[in-house]
C-alpha cells in the first residue's frame, strides 16, 4: 500500500517521470501468496495501475498481466552480466568437466517447490542407466531439503555457494536438470548457458528462449523430460548443438541490448504511443523488436 501511495504520488508531483514497474517474485511465488492472503491479490493489481507500463521478465505471464491491469506490459528480459560469467564460468577445471573425472548431474532448486522433485526422479533415474554418474543437489540455508525420491541412489549434498563459485559448480556438471513451475526469468538455465553445459527444464523464460530444444511444458511430462536429459548425456552432436545455441541467445540478455529495448519503452511512454510497442521475437537466434 505504501509503495502504491508513493507511486501516486510521483505521478501527480512529477508529471514528466515515466515509472515502470517490475515483480521481484516470480509468477508462482505471487500464486502461492494470493491463495492464502486474498487481499494481496487486490494490492498487485494496483501496484500495476499506478505505474506507466510493467516491465514483465516472463513471456508467458503478459497474458495474465494485460488482462489484470489496463497498464500495458512488456517483455523486457531481464539484463545478465553475459561476458563476465562466461569468463567466470571458463574458470573451472577443465579436467573436472564432462564424463572426466567425476561426471554428474545436477539437480538444482529447493523443494520447497514441490517441482524440483521431478528432477530428483529422473536424475535417479539416468543413474540406473549409467552408474557412473553422481547426483549432486544444493542446500539453501532456509529451507529443508526432502531427498525422499533420491532414497537408493548416489547423491551428495552441496552448501549453497556464491554466484561465481556457482557458475564454476554449473561448469563441472555433465548435465543439470531444473524441473521448477514457477513462470520466472530462470537464472539457473541463464547460467548454464553462460556455462556451456546442457540444462533440462521446463517453463522459466531462461529455459524455454536459451534451450528450448530442451524444454518441456510441465514436470509430470516425465517421458519427456527423461528422453532429453538421456540424449544430452549421450548424443555429442545434439549436446554441442544446445549449448551453442543458448550460448549465442544469451548475448541477448547483455546489459546493452537490455538498454536498447528499455529506452525504446521509455520513449514510446514519454510519447504517449505505448500501444505501439511489440514484444520483441526470436528470429535466427537474434531477438528483435
Amino acid at each position: 500500500d505504501e509503495i502504491v501511495r508513493f507511486l501516486k504520488r510521483i505521478r501527480a508531483e512529477l508529471p514528466e517521470t515515466v515509472i515502470a514497474t517490475c515483480s521481484s517474485p516470480p509468477f508462482g511465488r505471487l500464486r502461492e501468496h494470493w491463495k492464502d492472503h486474498p487481499g494481496t491479490a487486490e494490492r498487485y493489481r494496483a501496484f500495476l495501475d499506478a505505474c506507466h507500463f510493467n516491465m514483465n521478465v516472463c513471456r508467458a505471464t503478459l497474458p495474465f498481466t494485460r488482462l489484470l491491469s489496463a497498464t500495458p506490459s512488456l517483455y523486457l528480459p531481464q539484463p545478465y552480466p553475459v561476458e563476465y560469467a562466461i569468463a567466470r564460468a571458463g574458470q573451472a577445471t577443465p579436467l573436472r568437466r564432462g564424463f572426466v573425472g567425476s561426471p554428474t548431474i545436477y539437480v538444482a532448486g529447493d523443494t520447497v517447490r514441490p517441482d524440483i522433485m521431478t528432477g530428483h526422479i529422473i536424475a535417479k533415474a539416468l543413474q540406473e542407466r549409467h552408474s557412473e554418474l553422481l547426483i549432486r543437489v544444493t542446500k539453501t540455508p532456509e529451507f529443508r531439503l526432502n531427498t525422499a525420491f533420491l532414497r537408493g541412489a548416489r547423491f551428495e549434498v552441496v552448501p549453497f555457494r556464491p554466484w561465481e563459485e556457482q557458475l564454476r559448480e554449473l561448469a563441472r556438471a555433465r548435465l543439470v536438470i531444473n524441473t521448477d513451475l514457477w513462470w520466472t526469468r530462470g537464472r539457473v538455465p541463464v547460467d548454464c548457458a553462460a556455462a556451456g553445459v546442457p540444462c533440462v527444464g521446463t517453463t522459466s523464460d531462461g529455459q524455454t528462449e536459451l534451450f528450448p530444444d530442451l524444454a518441456a511444458g510441465d514436470s509430470v511430462d516425465t517421458d519427456r523430460l527423461l528422453a532429453l536429459a538421456e540424449r544430452a548425456l549421450t548424443d555429442e552432436s545434439f549436446r554441442s548443438l544446445v549449448t551453442t545455441k543458448a550460448q549465442r541467445r544469451l548475448a541477448n540478455y547483455s546489459y546493452e541490448r537490455t538498454v536498447e529495448r528499455f529506452t525504446h519503452a521509455v520513449n514510446l511512454a514519454r510519447s504517449g504511443n505505448l500501444a505501439t510497442w511489440r514484444d520483441p521475437v526470436w528470429e535466427d537466434d537474434v531477438l528483435i523488436p
